[in-house]
């Protein structure tokens, strides 16, 4: 199960979770669907203050059974 958490309080829109099979490691991730106005959505990380390691639509591969992808912003000037 792939939970998707928008990393801030004053975004808008939902992501439900994305359940990937055991029989396949790769699974393309869902587009973002969270809105943080004022800021560009520029991935995914593995911890609230972590590098982007995915983007939309990208494979990743883990091992674990559960796992959380923060949102990573970017305030546009």
């Amino acid at each position: 199960t792939i939970t998707f958490d928008p990393n801030c309080s004053d975004s808008t829109g939902m992501m439900t979770n994305q359940l990937v099979g055991t029989d396949s490691k790769w699974t393309a991730l869902k587009r973002n669907r969270f809105v943080r106005e004022g800021y560009r959505f520029l991935g995914w990380s593995l911890t609230p203050d972590g590098e982007v390691v995915h983007t939309d639509g990208s494979l990743p591969t883990w091992d674990e059974e559960e796992v959380t992808l923060y949102a990573q912003w970017e305030a546009i000037p």
